[in-house]
């Protein structure tokens, strides 16, 4: 689609202060910052920050839910699980978490993450005061995940 302005809103996932919460030999949960490409085991748990900028003139209107976009029919078969998150109205960031699947095939994934959200939009660029709310959708740019094999 072709319009005059830009998107009323654009979200980014920040992988630079992303968090790994993984299981050691021990059996203990260890947190540690995700550094460079990330590598995660089966039962990983990887917690991005999302930050919102809202473009559109005045407040948002919603709560922003943000859910992965689907990459296979049934969401049951997916190696890797994304939690959906809702960022109210009045905050503009949220964590979201991808938890690699117990049996999930070793290979490189890729999570892309949509935010939905209701927008003001002026049908008649002469009438800028008389808005309607519709359903606006923004992407993150890819997440790439390689799951590494478990060794028994």
């Amino acid at each position: 689609a072709v319009r005059p302005d830009r998107a009323a809103y654009r979200i980014t996932a920040d992988l630079s202060a992303a968090k790994v919460k993984t299981r050691g030999k021990d059996g203990k949960e260890k947190e540690q910052k995700a550094t460079g490409p990330l590598y995660l085991k089966p039962g990983d748990k990887l917690t991005v920050p999302v930050t919102v900028a809202w473009h559109a003139k005045g407040k948002r209107p919603a709560a922003l839910a943000i859910q992965p976009e689907r990459t296979q029919q049934n969401l049951q078969q997916e190696p890797l699980r994304v939690n959906n998150t809702q960022i109210a109205a009045n905050k503009n960031d949220g964590p979201v978490t991808i938890e690699v699947r117990p049996n999930a095939p070793p290979g490189t994934y890729c999570v892309v993450l949509r935010a939905e959200t209701q927008a003001p939009f002026a049908r008649d660029p002469e009438q800028k005061d008389k808005t309607t709310n519709l359903a606006a959708a923004a992407y993150t740019q890819p997440i790439m995940v390689t799951v590494l094999p478990t060794a028994k």
